[in-house]
């Protein structure tokens, strides 16, 4: 639903935004709500770090006992020292915005058992997964 919402906000700025979603049911104990800004906030800046004309990939699949989505650009990818900083409340490399979307993302994400991780090339791109525990029946 996320992807479908946004879409025309994505098309102006002539990326695709692609979800690939392996999953049918997995059992998650999340606030939906909260856990959707998360995913927004992620997307939002892998189109907002993407060049025209390409693709954000947005994957959602089972590793072992762990939920696992992403979100990967192809954007200018970060430096350490950026990554360094990425999740510090008011910490921003844009020249609009508050630094509050990363650092509000790791919270919920951490409320919710889960962890992020971030994996970033300079000159290639970054992705961004969220890694939820699954619930044991």
């Amino acid at each position: 639903n996320l992807v479908d919402f946004h879409s025309t906000e994505w098309m102006g700025q002539n990326v695709d935004v692609v979800l690939d979603c392996e999953l049918e049911e997995v059992p998650l104990r999340i606030d939906p709500n909260q856990v959707r800004q998360a995913l927004l906030n992620l997307v939002r800046n892998a189109v907002e770090a993407s060049p025209e004309h390409t693709t954000v990939h947005i994957s959602a699949t089972m590793e072992g006992a762990e939920a696992v989505v992403e979100v990967k650009d192809h954007g200018v990818g970060m430096s350490a020292e950026i990554l360094e900083h990425l999740f510090e409340p008011f910490y921003t490399t844009k020249s609009r915005g508050t630094g509050l979307g990363l650092a509000m993302t790791q919270q919920i994400v951490e409320e919710h058992g889960a962890r992020l991780d971030v994996d970033s090339v300079v000159g290639v791109g970054t992705t961004f997964s969220i890694r939820f525990p699954t619930e044991v029946s």
